[in-house]
C-alpha cells in the first residue's frame, strides 16, 4: 500500500486506528507495568475504546440515514416525472395544442379529435403553417374484427367511428394534413406535440382490454425530463408511420 493511500485509509478509519493504538497500549501497560499498573488505567482504556467504538457506529448509522433520505428524495423526484392519468386530468385539448407547430396524432378512429378540433386545426395549418399528421386504422383489413373485440366494440360501431373520420375529412376540403391509415395498431394511441424540439411531447394513452375510453390510462413523456422513454415512443411512432399507407 503507497503512503498516499495509507493516509487516506487512515484519514477514513480514524476511530479505529485509535482503538488499536489505545488498545496496544493497555496492553504493553498490561504486560510491562507489573503490579503497579492500576486498574484504573485498563478501564479508563477500555472506555475509551468503547466510546470510540460507539462513535464509529453512530457515524455509520447517520451515513446509511443520510443516504437512504437521498434516495427517498430521488425516487419522488423521478417518479413524480412519470405519472399515469385519465383523460378527464388534462387541460382541453385546443388549449393543449394551442403554441404548437407540429402535431400528430395516432389512434383508433380519431373521430373525437376531428369533431373537436378539425376546424381549428385547417385554420392553423392554412394561416400559421402548422404541420398536422393523423394516423388512423384501416377499416378494410382482416384483422379489423380482432382491434374492434379488443376495444368492445361492434365491428360495425367501429367502422362507423372511422368512416365518420373519412367523411369530416373530406367536409374539411382542403385541409392540408397529412393522412395516413395502419392495418393494426399497437395498445395504445399518441399525441406527439412538436417531437423534435427540446420542449417536446408525448401522450400516450394505453388501450388497456375492452376498457371504457375514460378509464384508459395514460402518461405525458417530456422530452427534458423522459429523454429516454420519449426517444422509444419518438421512434414507435416513425415505425408506425412507415407502415401506414398513405390516403
Amino acid at each position: 500500500m503507497s503512503f498516499k493511500k495509507l493516509k487516506n485509509n487512515i484519514h477514513s478509519n480514524i476511530d479505529v486506528y485509535i482503538s488499536m493504538l489505545a488498545g496496544f497500549v493497555a496492553v504493553l501497560y498490561g504486560l510491562l507495568g507489573g503490579s503497579e499498573i492500576k486498574d484504573s488505567i485498563i478501564l479508563a482504556t477500555i472506555a475509551a475504546i468503547l466510546g470510540i467504538i460507539a462513535f464509529g457506529i453512530l457515524k455509520d448509522r447517520h451515513t446509511r440515514e443520510q443516504l437512504l433520505s437521498e434516495v427517498k428524495n430521488l425516487n419522488i423526484k423521478s417518479s413524480s416525472h412519470f405519472q399515469l392519468y385519465r383523460r378527464n386530468s388534462y387541460k382541453p385539448l385546443s388549449e393543449t395544442l394551442k403554441n404548437a407547430k407540429e402535431i400528430i396524432f395516432i389512434g383508433v378512429s380519431l373521430n373525437n379529435i376531428l369533431n373537436n378540433v378539425g376546424e381549428s386545426l385547417k385554420k392553423k395549418v392554412q394561416e400559421q403553417n402548422l404541420n398536422v399528421t393523423l394516423i388512423y386504422l384501416d377499416q378494410n383489413v382482416k384483422s379489423f374484427g380482432a382491434s374492434a373485440f379488443w376495444l368492445n366494440e361492434t365491428t360495425s360501431s367501429l367502422k362507423d367511428h372511422i368512416k365518420f373520420t373519412d367523411k369530416k375529412l373530406k367536409d374539411l376540403g382542403n385541409h392540408g394534413f397529412n393522412v395516413k391509415k395502419i392495418e393494426a395498431l399497437p395498445g395504445y394511441s399518441m399525441l406527439l406535440i412538436d417531437p423534435n424540439k427540446e420542449n417536446a411531447k408525448i401522450f400516450v394513452e394505453f388501450h388497456t382490454f375492452q376498457a371504457l375510453l375514460d378509464e384508459r390510462p395514460h402518461v405525458v413523456l417530456n422530452k427534458p425530463e423522459n429523454p429516454l422513454w420519449f426517444e422509444y415512443f419518438k421512434h414507435q411512432y416513425e415505425k408506425i408511420s412507415d407502415k401506414a399507407k398513405q390516403v
